[in-house]
Protein backbone atom coordinates (compact mmCIF):
# COMPACT_ATOMS: atom_id res chain seq x y z
CA UNK A 1 0.00 0.00 0.00
CA UNK A 2 2.51 2.12 1.20
CA UNK A 3 4.65 1.72 -2.22
CA UNK A 4 1.64 2.52 -4.05
CA UNK A 5 0.90 6.08 -2.79
CA UNK A 6 4.28 6.77 -3.21
CA UNK A 7 4.65 5.70 -6.60
CA UNK A 8 1.29 7.24 -7.34
CA UNK A 9 2.31 10.52 -6.05
CA UNK A 10 5.86 10.81 -7.71
CA UNK A 11 3.93 9.89 -10.85
CA UNK A 12 1.26 13.01 -10.97
CA UNK A 13 3.08 16.08 -8.02
CA UNK A 14 6.87 15.14 -9.04
CA UNK A 15 10.20 14.15 -6.78
CA UNK A 16 10.08 15.58 -3.47
CA UNK A 17 12.13 18.77 -2.59
CA UNK A 18 15.55 17.48 -1.06
CA UNK A 19 15.42 20.05 1.96
CA UNK A 20 11.52 20.30 2.54
CA UNK A 21 12.06 16.38 2.65
CA UNK A 22 14.50 16.81 5.06
CA UNK A 23 12.62 19.16 7.71
CA UNK A 24 9.37 16.83 7.43
CA UNK A 25 11.51 13.79 7.90
CA UNK A 26 12.95 15.22 11.20
CA UNK A 27 9.44 15.99 12.83
CA UNK A 28 7.97 13.03 11.87
CA UNK A 29 10.90 11.06 12.90
CA UNK A 30 10.95 12.99 16.16
CA UNK A 31 7.26 12.11 16.69
CA UNK A 32 7.44 8.30 16.15
CA UNK A 33 10.58 8.18 18.45
CA UNK A 34 8.53 9.94 21.14
CA UNK A 35 5.11 7.38 20.61
CA UNK A 36 7.68 4.42 21.22
CA UNK A 37 7.44 5.51 25.31
CA UNK A 38 4.02 6.16 25.32
CA UNK A 39 1.02 3.78 26.06
CA UNK A 40 -0.01 3.47 22.57
CA UNK A 41 0.30 -0.03 21.59
CA UNK A 42 3.02 -2.01 19.35
CA UNK A 43 0.05 -2.67 16.47
CA UNK A 44 -1.22 0.97 16.76
CA UNK A 45 2.54 2.52 16.60
CA UNK A 46 3.45 0.46 13.77
CA UNK A 47 0.40 1.79 11.65
CA UNK A 48 0.81 5.71 12.76
CA UNK A 49 4.81 5.14 11.64
CA UNK A 50 3.51 3.34 8.32
CA UNK A 51 1.26 5.93 7.08
CA UNK A 52 3.19 9.08 8.75
CA UNK A 53 5.87 8.06 6.49
CA UNK A 54 3.05 7.44 3.53
CA UNK A 55 2.20 11.11 4.13
CA UNK A 56 5.84 12.29 4.35
CA UNK A 57 6.14 11.08 0.83
CA UNK A 58 3.52 12.75 -0.52
CA UNK A 59 3.84 15.94 0.59
CA UNK A 60 6.41 17.27 -1.47
CA UNK A 61 7.36 20.60 -1.43
CA UNK A 62 3.79 21.38 0.35
CA UNK A 63 4.17 22.02 4.06
CA UNK A 64 2.62 20.32 6.87
CA UNK A 65 -1.01 21.53 7.75
CA UNK A 66 -4.61 20.98 8.05
CA UNK A 67 -5.14 21.50 4.11
CA UNK A 68 -2.14 19.31 2.79
CA UNK A 69 -3.48 16.53 5.38
CA UNK A 70 -6.80 17.41 3.95
CA UNK A 71 -5.99 16.92 0.54
CA UNK A 72 -3.78 13.91 1.02
CA UNK A 73 -6.95 11.84 2.53
CA UNK A 74 -8.80 13.28 -0.23
CA UNK A 75 -5.91 12.24 -2.89
CA UNK A 76 -6.07 8.32 -1.10
CA UNK A 77 -9.78 8.71 -1.70
CA UNK A 78 -9.46 9.49 -5.36
CA UNK A 79 -6.95 6.54 -5.62
CA UNK A 80 -10.09 4.21 -4.55
CA UNK A 81 -8.90 3.58 -1.21
CA UNK A 82 -11.64 1.87 1.28
CA UNK A 83 -12.80 4.33 3.88
CA UNK A 84 -11.28 2.31 6.46
CA UNK A 85 -8.23 2.78 5.35
CA UNK A 86 -8.77 6.39 4.54
CA UNK A 87 -9.62 6.42 8.69
CA UNK A 88 -6.78 4.33 9.43
CA UNK A 89 -4.52 7.36 7.90
CA UNK A 90 -6.88 10.29 9.49
CA UNK A 91 -6.20 8.62 12.93
CA UNK A 92 -2.82 8.70 12.44
CA UNK A 93 -2.57 11.96 10.95
CA UNK A 94 -4.75 13.76 13.76
CA UNK A 95 -2.25 13.24 16.50
CA UNK A 96 0.58 14.11 14.62
CA UNK A 97 -1.09 17.30 13.65
CA UNK A 98 -1.95 17.73 17.24
CA UNK A 99 1.75 17.75 18.44
CA UNK A 100 2.38 20.30 15.93
CA UNK A 101 0.00 22.63 17.18
CA UNK A 102 -2.67 21.36 14.42
CA UNK A 103 -5.58 21.39 14.77
CA UNK A 104 -7.60 18.38 12.28
CA UNK A 105 -10.79 16.99 12.67
CA UNK A 106 -12.84 15.19 9.84
CA UNK A 107 -16.23 13.42 10.74
CA UNK A 108 -16.76 10.56 8.65
CA UNK A 109 -20.14 8.84 8.07
CA UNK A 110 -20.62 5.67 10.36
CA UNK A 111 -20.85 2.75 8.31
CA UNK A 112 -21.69 -0.59 10.02
CA UNK A 113 -20.83 -3.86 8.60
CA UNK A 114 -22.51 -7.05 10.84
CA UNK A 115 -19.79 -8.95 11.55
CA UNK A 116 -19.98 -12.72 10.17
CA UNK A 117 -21.30 -14.99 12.86
CA UNK A 118 -19.62 -17.92 13.84
CA UNK A 119 -20.97 -20.80 15.94
CA UNK A 120 -19.75 -22.35 19.54
CA UNK A 121 -19.63 -25.24 17.72
CA UNK A 122 -17.06 -23.74 14.94
CA UNK A 123 -15.00 -22.44 18.02
CA UNK A 124 -14.99 -25.50 19.33
CA UNK A 125 -13.68 -27.37 16.16
CA UNK A 126 -10.75 -24.43 15.86
CA UNK A 127 -9.90 -24.93 19.50
CA UNK A 128 -9.92 -28.85 19.02
CA UNK A 129 -7.40 -29.07 16.32
CA UNK A 130 -4.99 -26.85 18.54
CA UNK A 131 -5.33 -29.38 21.30
CA UNK A 132 -4.81 -32.34 19.04
CA UNK A 133 -1.76 -30.86 16.97
CA UNK A 134 0.73 -33.59 16.52
CA UNK A 135 3.28 -32.38 14.32
CA UNK A 136 6.95 -30.93 15.28
CA UNK A 137 5.43 -27.74 17.13
CA UNK A 138 3.14 -30.24 19.02
CA UNK A 139 4.22 -28.65 21.97
CA UNK A 140 2.76 -25.06 21.06
CA UNK A 141 -0.55 -26.74 21.57
CA UNK A 142 -1.27 -26.31 25.33
CA UNK A 143 -0.10 -22.38 24.32
CA UNK A 144 -2.28 -22.01 21.22
CA UNK A 145 -5.79 -23.58 22.93
CA UNK A 146 -4.79 -20.71 25.44
CA UNK A 147 -4.71 -18.32 23.33
CA UNK A 148 -8.36 -19.57 21.67
CA UNK A 149 -9.59 -19.76 25.22
CA UNK A 150 -8.03 -16.10 25.95
CA UNK A 151 -10.02 -14.90 22.92
CA UNK A 152 -13.24 -16.75 23.33
CA UNK A 153 -13.81 -15.83 26.84
CA UNK A 154 -12.99 -12.38 27.16
CA UNK A 155 -13.25 -10.68 23.99
CA UNK A 156 -10.64 -9.19 23.90
CA UNK A 157 -8.48 -7.32 20.43
CA UNK A 158 -5.07 -8.55 19.02
CA UNK A 159 -2.96 -6.12 20.50
CA UNK A 160 -4.61 -6.44 24.30
CA UNK A 161 -4.20 -10.14 24.19
CA UNK A 162 -0.02 -9.49 22.96
CA UNK A 163 0.37 -7.00 25.52
CA UNK A 164 -1.27 -8.78 28.27
CA UNK A 165 1.39 -9.68 31.57
CA UNK A 166 0.78 -12.03 34.77
CA UNK A 167 0.76 -9.15 36.41
CA UNK A 168 -2.60 -8.09 34.87
CA UNK A 169 -4.14 -11.44 35.75
CA UNK A 170 -5.74 -10.93 39.78
CA UNK A 171 -6.14 -14.83 40.74
CA UNK A 172 -7.70 -13.58 43.51
CA UNK A 173 -10.65 -11.65 42.12
CA UNK A 174 -10.56 -13.13 39.02
CA UNK A 175 -10.44 -10.54 37.15
CA UNK A 176 -7.99 -9.77 34.34
CA UNK A 177 -7.10 -5.94 33.78
CA UNK A 178 -6.81 -4.84 29.99
CA UNK A 179 -5.26 -1.50 29.02
CA UNK A 180 -7.46 -0.92 25.52
CA UNK A 181 -7.19 1.56 22.85
CA UNK A 182 -5.74 5.02 23.90
CA UNK A 183 -4.83 3.36 27.01
CA UNK A 184 -7.92 2.90 28.94
CA UNK A 185 -8.40 0.37 31.38
CA UNK A 186 -11.01 -1.98 31.86
CA UNK A 187 -11.78 -5.54 34.08
CA UNK A 188 -13.15 -8.12 32.67
CA UNK A 189 -14.21 -11.95 34.91
CA UNK A 190 -12.20 -14.53 34.33
CA UNK A 191 -14.60 -17.41 33.40
CA UNK A 192 -14.03 -20.65 36.24
CA UNK A 193 -12.69 -23.52 33.46
CA UNK A 194 -10.38 -20.33 31.80
CA UNK A 195 -8.91 -19.54 35.74
CA UNK A 196 -8.16 -23.01 35.84
CA UNK A 197 -6.25 -22.56 33.04
CA UNK A 198 -4.48 -19.77 33.40
CA UNK A 199 -2.79 -20.43 37.16
CA UNK A 200 -1.30 -23.80 35.37
CA UNK A 201 -0.17 -22.07 32.28
CA UNK A 202 1.61 -18.99 34.41
CA UNK A 203 2.38 -20.40 37.78
CA UNK A 204 6.34 -20.49 36.49
CA UNK A 205 6.19 -17.11 34.91
CA UNK A 206 7.12 -14.22 36.52
CA UNK A 207 4.92 -10.82 37.01
CA UNK A 208 6.11 -8.89 34.25
CA UNK A 209 6.47 -11.85 31.67
CA UNK A 210 4.19 -11.17 28.54
CA UNK A 211 2.00 -14.43 28.01
CA UNK A 212 1.90 -14.87 24.39
CA UNK A 213 5.48 -13.09 23.39
CA UNK A 214 5.04 -13.37 19.59
CA UNK A 215 3.83 -10.94 17.00
CA UNK A 216 0.59 -9.85 15.80
CA UNK A 217 1.45 -11.31 11.94
CA UNK A 218 2.23 -14.97 13.82
CA UNK A 219 -0.51 -14.74 15.70
CA UNK A 220 -3.15 -14.42 12.94
CA UNK A 221 -1.06 -17.29 10.78
CA UNK A 222 -1.70 -19.45 14.11
CA UNK A 223 -5.47 -18.57 14.33
CA UNK A 224 -6.61 -18.80 10.25
CA UNK A 225 -4.41 -21.56 9.81
CA UNK A 226 -6.59 -23.36 13.10
CA UNK A 227 -9.78 -22.30 11.38
CA UNK A 228 -8.51 -23.56 7.90
CA UNK A 229 -8.34 -26.91 9.41
CA UNK A 230 -11.70 -26.71 11.44
CA UNK A 231 -12.88 -26.22 8.14
CA UNK A 232 -14.09 -22.32 9.06
CA UNK A 233 -14.13 -20.05 6.44
CA UNK A 234 -13.68 -16.13 6.53
CA UNK A 235 -12.48 -16.82 10.66
CA UNK A 236 -9.60 -14.42 12.26
CA UNK A 237 -7.92 -13.36 15.64
CA UNK A 238 -11.31 -10.60 15.86
CA UNK A 239 -13.88 -13.30 14.94
CA UNK A 240 -13.38 -14.04 18.67
CA UNK A 241 -14.43 -10.87 19.61
CA UNK A 242 -17.23 -11.27 17.43
CA UNK A 243 -17.82 -14.52 18.78
CA UNK A 244 -17.79 -13.25 22.16
CA UNK A 245 -19.91 -10.44 21.51
CA UNK A 246 -22.78 -12.35 19.97
CA UNK A 247 -22.77 -15.15 22.23
CA UNK A 248 -23.15 -12.13 25.32
CA UNK A 249 -26.00 -10.71 23.40
CA UNK A 250 -27.49 -14.19 22.23
CA UNK A 251 -27.76 -14.53 26.35
CA UNK A 252 -29.60 -11.54 27.08
CA UNK A 253 -26.58 -9.61 28.57
CA UNK A 254 -27.74 -6.14 28.54
CA UNK A 255 -26.13 -3.91 26.06
CA UNK A 256 -24.41 -1.53 28.53
CA UNK A 257 -22.48 -4.53 30.13
CA UNK A 258 -21.58 -6.27 26.58
CA UNK A 259 -20.36 -2.12 25.73
CA UNK A 260 -18.52 -2.28 28.91
CA UNK A 261 -16.43 -5.85 28.62
CA UNK A 262 -15.71 -4.91 24.85
CA UNK A 263 -13.88 -1.59 25.98
CA UNK A 264 -16.24 0.35 23.53
CA UNK A 265 -16.15 3.81 23.89
CA UNK A 266 -19.61 4.45 22.18
CA UNK A 267 -22.64 1.96 22.53
CA UNK A 268 -23.24 2.38 18.80
CA UNK A 269 -20.51 0.37 18.29
CA UNK A 270 -21.89 -2.30 20.27
CA UNK A 271 -25.37 -1.94 18.96
CA UNK A 272 -24.55 -3.93 16.15
CA UNK A 273 -24.98 -7.07 18.31
CA UNK A 274 -28.52 -6.24 19.27
CA UNK A 275 -30.16 -4.88 21.99
CA UNK A 276 -30.92 -7.06 25.05
CA UNK A 277 -32.34 -6.89 28.66
CA UNK A 278 -29.96 -6.24 31.86
CA UNK A 279 -27.84 -8.36 33.82
CA UNK A 280 -25.23 -7.80 35.82
CA UNK A 281 -21.38 -7.24 34.42
CA UNK A 282 -19.54 -9.38 36.90
CA UNK A 283 -22.21 -12.70 35.52
CA UNK A 284 -22.01 -11.63 32.40
CA UNK A 285 -19.35 -14.36 31.18
CA UNK A 286 -20.51 -16.97 33.32
CA UNK A 287 -23.15 -17.18 30.27
CA UNK A 288 -20.51 -18.16 27.04
CA UNK A 289 -20.51 -21.92 26.51
CA UNK A 290 -18.00 -24.43 28.00
CA UNK A 291 -15.57 -24.60 25.16
CA UNK A 292 -13.90 -27.56 26.98
CA UNK A 293 -16.82 -29.54 27.77
CA UNK A 294 -18.25 -33.11 26.61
Amino acid sequence: MLNTVAQVRKRTMGVLDAATQGEIHALIETYLKRIQFSDLSPVTISKYTQCLRCYERWLSSEPISEDSAQAFLNFLRAQNFTWATIQAYYHALKPFLADQGIKFQVKFRKRRHLPTYHSTDQVKAILEVAQNRKDKWGKLANRDSLIILVFAYTGMRRAELLSLCVRDINFHTHMIRVKGKGGKERVIPIIECLYERLQEYTKRMQPGDRLFPIQPRRLWKIVTKYARAAGVDNFHPHSFRHYFATQLVEANVNLKTVQELLGHADISTTAVYLDVIPKHLTDAVQHLPNLMGK
